[in-house]
């Protein structure tokens, strides 16, 4: 029996090193995206790919979250990966462009395909960006902070900046604080639903109709935290949802997306410290706003994918810009699949888990040795 008691500790002593010692876990997932592109015209259709009119973007790399294995671009059945560049956008997001262009004669189909493998970091390895304990040091400058465009209020109007300093003041001028009744606000006061408008609203709009989906839950909260100094822009992205294909149709333009939903949400700067903030994924109670971070599915799971970043640091610029989907000319119709697929799943494990193994193990080996005493 001392023999046997010996190899159920040792059981544990074994086992819980390979949590020092084993490898990070991680999904890898295929995405792709799918333009077919069918010319019903009785002319010939040019389609350039410099990134005038097809956005191709990569997605980037987030340390402890994500980053890109691999991508290739597929026209028509051929590999054209090589006639391919890497440029910069005004978000500084990476896009993948051509001097080539596509033409679309009367009556043929194209299609073209780009493939990215992305390597997520899952469940036990994945880092936790949580908001800092202390946050004196949190007032930033430049674009993180700016103001005006997309994030400026009504033309006569100080809606936004008047809530601001509503919530400023109920926060005591604590940046942590402030960030909390942010949330309380948004979550409480806008109700998780299509917007009124097409595409992301304003954050004056969301403000004045209190109504919006995560895009323009999001806006709203990054337009009011870059109001007290506090860094923050938008992350747009894709998570995991292993149901059936979400299918939306608008002129001669359909949109599926399989196996992914599109979700936005916002990240915040506070001097080398950046967190998400996030009221939808999943939604959160408006009496519990830390939860808008520390339960944010981009900081808990592997399901989501970051696919590009939005600052909007110009006057111009507008978070649609980077979403719309446009076709060469009416006379041909587009068809957009945009697909996730679990290519491999490799899961960290944690030293729970494996006390919790140890501990079994242990458990099955005494209670062997006990029935060989009776």
């Amino acid at each position: 029996m001392r023999r046997l008691l010996s190899l159920a500790l040792l059981s544990l002593l074994v086992l819980v090193p390979v949590y020092a010692t084993g490898q990070a876990g991680e999904t890898v997932y295929e995405y792709s995206v799918t333009y077919v592109f069918v010319n019903k015209g009785n002319s010939t259709v040019v389609l350039p790919l410099n990134g005038s009119l097809l956005r191709f973007y990569l997605v980037p790399d987030i340390e402890g979250w994500q980053e890109l294995a691999n991508y290739s671009v597929v026209i028509d059945g051929n590999d054209t990966t090589k006639s391919f560049r890497l440029t910069v956008d005004s978000e500084r997001n990476q896009m993948l462009v051509s001097d080539d262009v596509l033409e679309l004669e009367p009556g043929s189909n194209h299609t073209i395909q780009v493939v990215q493998l992305v390597r997520v970091r899952s469940f036990g390895s994945r880092e936790f960006k949580d908001m800092p304990a202390e946050m004196e040091a949190c007032n930033v400058t430049g674009e993180l902070v700016y103001t005006g465009g997309f994030w400026s209020d009504a033309e006569n109007s100080t809606a936004l900046d008047d809530l601001a300093n509503e919530l400023w003041n109920k926060s005591d001028e604590d940046w942590r604080q402030y960030v909390l009744e942010v949330v309380k606000r948004v979550a409480g006061n806008v109700e998780y639903g299509e917007p009124v408008e097409g595409g992301v609203s304003l954050p004056r709009d969301v403000l004045k109709n209190r109504k919006g989906a995560c895009g323009d839950r999001a806006g709203l909260i990054t337009a009011l935290l870059r109001r007290k100094g506090i860094g923050s822009y938008l992350y747009l992205s894709l998570y995991y949802y292993g149901k059936e294909p979400l299918k939306t149709k608008q002129d001669n333009i359909e949109v599926v997306y399989d196996k992914a939903r599109l979700h936005i949400f916002s990240m915040c700067r506070c001097g080398d410290k950046e967190f998400p903030v996030d009221t939808t994924l999943p939604l959160v109670d408006p009496d519990r706003p830390a939860l808008a971070i520390k339960g944010a599915l981009v900081n808990k799971e592997d399901k989501v994918i970051v696919i590009a970043r939005f600052v909007g640091g110009s006057p111009n610029s507008n978070v649609n810009t980077l979403l719309e989907i446009y076709s060469p000319s009416s006379d041909v119709n587009l068809k957009v699949t945009i697909k996730l697929k679990v290519v491999e799943r490799a899961y960290a494990l944690t030293i729970y888990t494996l006390l919790s193994i140890a501990v079994l193990i242990a458990a099955v080996i005494l209670y062997v040795a006990l029935g060989k005493t009776r």
